[in-house]
């Protein structure tokens, strides 16, 4: 008969129960083995963590998506003049990539860098400049109507009369590109909580003209979200981070490398439910605004968390990737110090003879219409006759000059010329 030997009963339980853990084991192996989990069948493709990024990553991310916007005017000093006049600092800004649809790449940046019609150019990583063909000005002084085109969306409109933005101090512009430009991730500003970290990146003024312009990450962190938002110009994300002149548009990150808002306004513009920081407009807020726009609704071209910083590092290849040289600044010029038409223009605007168009550039290589062409031969008739009338008491223009003038005129008869023959001219 079996007798139970109960000194040995802590054992033989011990003994039992790493068994029955051993026969689990096995069975599991076998089961997995031979059916495959739906879990894991799901995750072929690699998973990256949100978790949160260094701020080197942080910049991987900000040097591929970040663009320089600039506008198209006649030289250098007169680009860095008109950047820093008065609030707004036109002519010279940032922007995120924010979408692409097939070879078309979308720029989001702030309505106030965009504002005046222009020729912009959106200089990417890799050190080229993409065109993006804004309204002309026509000659008003010939009360013509204005009847071109903006290809720069403004979703808010600037209040002359207040000096105020009625709507989103944001605008988005597009280029056409068969280069593969990484696409910022889009996250939720509105998870974002306060306290926490907040990066911005943009291309800063340089404190001096003649240096090169360096883009730029300043950290600091998430102080305030407004609701409502501030109703000039929409308003709503507080941050810390150090900012300067010519950042407006560039992206607001989040730690996990998602952008989260637009930046706009420093210290100059403070609003009184944030005082001392910087202000942004949440990205939440683009999106629904662009989806209530036919000619857009990207929502299925964004693009979403998580982000990768080692993607975005790889694809910058560009050793000036955060440097705007000289050289690249030459070629925002509307025509290039090295252009024998820029001495003629010049040399002939001083005559009074060529009138510039209202935001002070030439474009001498835009067609005209009948009506400008009228125009301009008028005012050369005003000029020449002023200066022929100081040339009969000794303080018009010198027979050198004059042969300078002939030789500019005969060159440009050439060009209109062949401009007719190619039936390029609107007459």
């Amino acid at each position: 008969m079996f007798k139970l030997n109960l000194k040995n009963l802590p054992t033989m339980v011990i003994a039992a129960i790493a068994s029955l853990c051993i026969c689990l084991a096995i069975s599991t192996i076998r089961s997995d083995a031979s059916t495959p989990s739906p879990i894991l069948e799901n995750q072929r493709e690699p998973i990256i963590l949100a978790a949160n990024y260094s701020e080197n990553d942080i910049n991987s991310i900000a040097r591929a998506v970040t663009v320089f916007v600039g506008g198209q005017i006649e030289n250098r000093q007169k680009l860095e003049q008109r950047a820093a006049e008065g609030a707004q600092f036109r002519y010279a800004g940032s922007g995120v990539i924010v979408a692409r649809r097939n070879a078309t790449y979308y720029v989001l940046t702030n309505e106030h860098v965009v504002r005046d019609r222009n020729n912009y150019f959106i200089r990417t990583h890799d050190g080229d400049l993409h065109q993006v063909e804004n309204m002309l000005p026509p000659y008003l002084d010939l009360g013509q109507q204005d009847t071109t085109k903006d290809a720069v969306t403004h979703f808010g409109k600037y209040n002359h009369q207040k000096q105020t933005v009625d709507g989103y101090d944001l605008a988005l512009m597009s280029f056409e590109s068969n280069t593969n430009y990484p696409v910022a991730v889009v996250g939720d500003a509105n998870t974002t909580k306060v306290g926490t970290p907040v990066f911005v990146s943009g291309w800063p003024l340089p404190s001096n003209p003649s240096q090169d312009r360096t883009r730029v990450l300043r950290a600091g962190e998430l102080q305030q979200i407004l609701d409502p938002a501030d109703p000039n110009g929409n308003y709503n994300l507080c941050y810390t981070a150090e900012t300067a002149r010519g950042m407006s548009g560039g992206p607001v990150f989040n730690d996990r490398g998602e952008v989260i808002g637009v930046h706009g306004e420093g210290k100059d513009n403070q609003r009184p439910q944030c005082f001392d920081v910087r202000l942004g407009i949440k990205i939440n807020d683009f999106i629904d605004a662009q989806e209530q726009k036919g000619q857009y609704r990207l929502k299925n071209d964004l693009r979403f968390p998580p982000a990768n910083p080692s993607e975005f590092a790889s694809a910058v290849t560009y050793p000036n990737a955060d440097t705007l040289r000289g050289v690249d600044y030459q070629q925002f010029f509307e025509i290039s110090p090295n252009d024998p038409a820029y001495k003629a223009i010049q040399f002939v605007s001083q005559y009074g003879c060529m009138g510039a168009f209202q935001d002070g550039t030439f474009r001498p290589r835009r067609v005209a219409t009948r009506g400008e062409f009228v125009v301009d031969i008028n005012r050369c008739m005003n000029g020449l006759k002023e200066v022929a009338s100081k040339s009969l008491t000794g303080g018009g223009i010198s027979l050198e000059n004059f042969d300078f003038l002939q030789q500019s005129v005969d060159e440009l008869q050439r060009e209109v010329e062949s401009l007719s023959n190619n039936n390029n001219l609107l007459w």
